[in-house]
C-alpha cells in the first residue's frame, strides 16, 4: 500500500506547547502531519509540528483505513499529553469528541495540482517578511542570507519552487559542496533550508516532505569549532599598532573592548556612558538587556540575571576609552535618547559598523601589510573582498581570541564563563582553542602551583 502526503485535520488538543529552549516561547496548538515512508511498507511517517518547528516524530503502521497504530507517540485525550508504548488515533465518534478532539479526523491528499504556481522570488519575500516577525534580528539576516543564496541557486536551474524534489535538493547540496563552504557552514545552511521548506509546504507553493529529504553534512570536533579564528597574540599586534597610531578612536575603542571584555557585539553596541565606570578603583563597563530600543543580549531572554553583568576592564583599557569619550566621541543621543558610548554623527552605531570595523582591523594589510589582496588597510567598503582569501575574520572571533587570551593567563574557566556569559561546556567545544604552546604553558602554571 502507498501513500501520499496525507493531513489529519483537526487532531490538535486544547493545550499549547511551549519551547523549552531560550526564551521559552510559546509554540500555539500543535499539528499532526502524515506523509509517506519510503523505507518501509504499509507505514507513513507521522510528524507534529507547531510553527516551522518538529516536536515529534514517529513511524505509524496502517492496521486499517480508519485507525493508526502509532508506537511510542505520546496519547492525546482532554487536555493532557501522556506518553505511552502505543496509542491509537480513531476516527471521531461522540465518545472521543468528548474526551477533548474537538475537530473531525479527515484524511486528505495533497498533490502536484495542488501546489500554488509563485515565483521562488516572491516566495522568498514573504518568507522574509514572516521571519522578521519569528527571530532575532542576527538569526533573521541569517534566514534571509540562506534562503537569497537557494533562490539564486535556483535561478540557474530549471526548476521550479513546485518542481524541487529530493533529487534537485542533493544537487543543491552538491553546489554547496562546490563553493569550498567549511562543513559547519554548509550545515548551517541546509539547516536553515529546511526551515524555508517546511514554510513553503504549509503554504502550498512546495512538496510536502521536503525538508525531510535535506541530507546534513556530519560533523567532526574540528568542524564544530569555527575555522575562521585569531589568535590573541595577534589581536595585541593589532592593538599595539592603532594604540601608537589610531589612538582612542571608535575603530580601537571597538577593537579594544571587543577583545578586553569578550563581550558579544550586540552588548557592547547596547552600552551607555551612564554604563560605563572608569573612576572606580575596579574599572568596569556594564551590559544589560534592552530588547525595547533594539539593544538585546543573547541570553537575556532566558536568564537575564546571568545576562546583565559587570565586566572589568583594567586601569590601562580604561584611560583609553576617557581619553575616547573626551577627544573623539560624537556628543548625541539614540532615537530614545539614551547616550550611547560608540557614536555616529547620527546616533548609536549600528551592527554593520562594528562588524566592518572588526573585519577592516583583522585584514593583515591593516598592520603586517601580508594580505594576499590587499596592500594597504582596506577600507570598510572593501573588506568583504578578502573574506575568503586572508585571514582577515569577525568581531566574534575577537571575542574567542579574549577567551583564550584570559585561560592563558590563568584566570580560571569558571571566571571566564561568567564574564563572557558562556557555558564552560561551550568553551572547551566552540571557543577556546590554544596552540600546543599555550597548552603547555597552562600546564607549567598548573604545576606551579602543586
Amino acid at each position: 500500500m502507498s501513500f501520499s502526503p496525507k493531513e489529519i485535520g483537526g487532531i490538535s488538543p486544547p493545550i499549547r506547547l511551549k519551547t523549552a529552549r531560550r526564551g521559552g516561547g510559546d509554540f500555539g496548538y500543535p499539528r499532526v502531519t502524515l506523509r509517506e515512508n519510503p523505507r518501509k511498507k504499509r507505514s507513513i511517517l507521522l510528524v507534529l509540528e507547531a510553527g516551522c518547528n518538529h516536536l515529534y516524530k514517529a513511524s505509524v503502521r496502517v492496521i486499517q483505513p480508519s485507525t493508526l497504530r502509532i508506537k511510542g507517540f505520546p496519547a492525546i485525550c482532554g487536555s493532557t499529553m501522556a506518553s505511552t508504548e502505543s496509542s491509537s488515533l480513531v476516527a471521531p465518534s461522540p465518545s472521543t469528541e468528548e474526551a477533548g478532539l474537538h475537530r473531525r479526523l479527515e484524511m486528505s491528499s495533497t498533490t502536484d495540482h495542488d501546489l500554488r504556481d509563485v515565483s521562488a522570488q516572491r516566495a522568498a519575500e514573504r518568507f522574509k517578511k514572516w521571519a522578521k516577525d519569528e527571530y532575532q534580528p542576527s538569526t533573521y539576516e541569517n534566514h534571509c542570507t540562506t534562503v537569497n543564496q537557494f533562490v539564486a541557486w535556483l535561478s540557474g536551474t530549471d526548476y521550479t519552487l513546485a518542481g524541487i524534489d529530493g533529487w534537485a535538493l542533493g544537487e543543491y547540496r552538491d553546489w554547496l559542496r562546490e563553493q569550498d563552504y567549511a562543513n559547519v557552514t554548509r550545515k548551517q545552511y541546509l539547516s536553515q533550508l529546511r526551515v524555508f521548506l517546511r514554510w513553503a509546504s504549509r503554504r502550498n507553493v512546495m512538496r510536502d516532505g521536503l525538508d525531510d529529504k535535506v541530507e546534513l553534512p556530519d560533523l567532526s570536533r574540528d568542524d564544530v569549532r569555527s575555522d575562521t579564528s585569531i589568535g590573541p597574540d595577534r589581536v595585541q599586534r593589532i592593538l599595539d599598532y592603532m594604540d601608537r597610531y589610531r589612538r582612542a578612536s571608535r575603530e580601537h575603542i571597538i577593537v579594544l573592548l571587543l577583545f578586553r571584555t569578550g563581550a558579544r557585539l550586540g552588548a557592547l553596541r547596547g552600552v551607555d556612558l551612564s554604563m560605563v565606570h572608569l573612576q572606580s578603583d575596579n574599572p568596569r563597563i556594564e551590559v544589560r538587556h534592552r530588547p525595547e530600543i533594539g539593544c538585546p543580549l543573547k541570553n537575556g531572554e532566558r536568564n537575564k540575571r546571568e545576562a546583565e553583568r559587570p565586566i572589568l576592564i583594567g586601569e590601562d583599557t580604561a584611560q583609553v576609552v576617557a581619553e575616547y569619550i573626551e577627544h573623539h566621541r560624537k556628543d548625541v543621543t539614540d532615537d530614545h535618547g539614551n547616550r550611547p558610548l560608540l557614536t555616529t554623527k547620527h546616533g548609536r552605531v549600528s551592527d554593520s559598523v562594528i562588524k566592518k570595523t572588526a573585519k577592516q582591523w583583522t585584514c593583515p594589510a591593516a598592520t603586517e601589510g601580508d594580505c594576499p589582496i590587499h596592500d594597504r588597510r582596506p577600507s570598510r567598503r572593501e573588506v568583504g573582498s578578502c573574506a575568503r582569501e586572508c585571514e582577515h575574520t569577525n568581531a566574534h572571533s575577537l571575542c574567542k581570541a579574549s577567551i583564550t587570551y584570559f585561560l592563558n593567563r590563568g584566570v580560571s574557566v569558571e571566571v571566564v564563563s561568567d564574564r563572557m556569559n558562556v557555558s564552560i561546556e561551550t568553551i572547551k567545544k566552540h571557543y577556546d582553542r590554544p596552540t600546543d604552546d599555550e597548552r603547555a604553558a597552562r600546564q607549567e602554571s598548573a604545576m606551579d602551583k602543586v
